[in-house]
């Protein structure tokens, strides 16, 4: 029998409808310390819901636009789906931008956050930020550290606004 066709409103929608049904079934694949772990539905699930809400209170509202700056992992679509979760707009960008290009892509989409995961990215990122007038939060997936005097940009780290995962 075939299965019938469902209709979501919503991507979040039919993530959030999967992770009720698949649970604690595997979903996400991360390497730690040069071993596989997974990430369960359910456990996904709760850092989009908790990096959505994360998102709002830092200051994101709906229809703001979030960039989205790192390689294939994980936390990329977390990121994703919390950001369209919080009703934001994921502003993608190539691991591969130079300074200039991320410049035209804040100045041009009005990102009021970015999120980086990496130091190594975040080197070409974070003058563009510096020098935008829209985006205030910087959101490190690994650590960032910039030297850069505290209160031009809130930086934030990625533990600190999903909630750490259970061991």
């Amino acid at each position: 029998m075939a299965r019938q066709l469902e209709y979501f409103p919503n991507l979040v929608t039919m993530f959030l409808t999967r992770s009720r049904e698949k649970g604690d079934a595997p979903f996400l694949w991360a390497k730690h310390g040069g071993v596989w772990e997974p990430i369960s539905w359910s456990e996904a699930a709760r850092q989009v819901a908790a990096f959505a809400d994360s998102l709002k209170r830092i200051g994101i509202e709906p229809g703001d636009r979030v960039m989205l700056v790192s390689e294939n992992r994980p936390e990329w679509l977390i990121a994703d789906l919390g950001i369209m979760a919080a009703g934001a707009v994921t502003v993608p960008a190539y691991t591969t931008n130079t300074t200039r290009d991320h410049t035209h892509i804040l100045g041009n989409s009005g990102a009021k956050a970015v999120i980086v995961s990496s130091q190594k990215l975040a080197r070409n990122l974070i003058p563009a930020v510096l020098f935008s007038s829209e985006c205030h939060h910087v959101i490190g997936i690994e650590d960032i550290r910039t030297g850069q005097a505290p209160g031009t940009v809130d930086f934030h780290h990625w533990d600190e606004l999903v909630g750490a995962s259970p061991t």
